[in-house]
């Protein structure tokens, strides 16, 4: 085996460490996320339709929304009627489902990753057989390495 070899091998070994430190970061989020919800919140502009209301000279009436899917469909809930301290609760669910959903497809990219750097290494540590010579095992190859 060469050097340059044992050097491929080596940063291979790094690369697999170094994707295994990121993955365990990531999997300590997923394990102690607590309570999410699933969704985005967002503000809603609409008019009112009454003639004399501020909306109907521009200034639209603002509510916030909890937008999210459910079974393939798109639904909302309005949240007018939350008080400050359930809406700020509900939001802060909301970006933990988020920071979820996120550390999650980091850790299947990392996954694939390591995947590859494994295949990567069994290819740089794989050595042929050496075909049988006439008087049997041939010394001369163990000596090379």
């Amino acid at each position: 085996m060469s050097k340059q070899d044992k050097n491929q091998i080596s940063a291979i070994r790094q690369n697999i460490v170094s994707i295994i430190t990121k993955v365990d970061r990531l999997v300590e989020k997923v394990i102690n996320a607590k309570l999410v919800t699933k969704g985005t919140i967002c503000e809603k502009r609409r008019k009112c339709g009454n003639a004399n209301c501020r909306c109907a000279k521009g200034e639209l009436h603002v509510t916030k929304i909890l937008s999210f899917s459910h079974k393939g469909k798109s639904r909302i809930i309005h949240l007018s009627k939350y008080t400050v301290l359930e809406l700020s609760k509900l939001e802060k669910q909301v970006k933990d489902y988020q920071q979820f959903r996120s550390s999650r497809a980091k850790i299947v990219y990392y996954l694939k990753m390591l995947i590859r750097e494994i295949n990567r290494m069994e290819q740089n540590i794989l050595m042929e057989v050496a075909p049988p010579t006439k008087g049997g095992y041939d010394e001369r190859q163990e000596k090379k390495d």
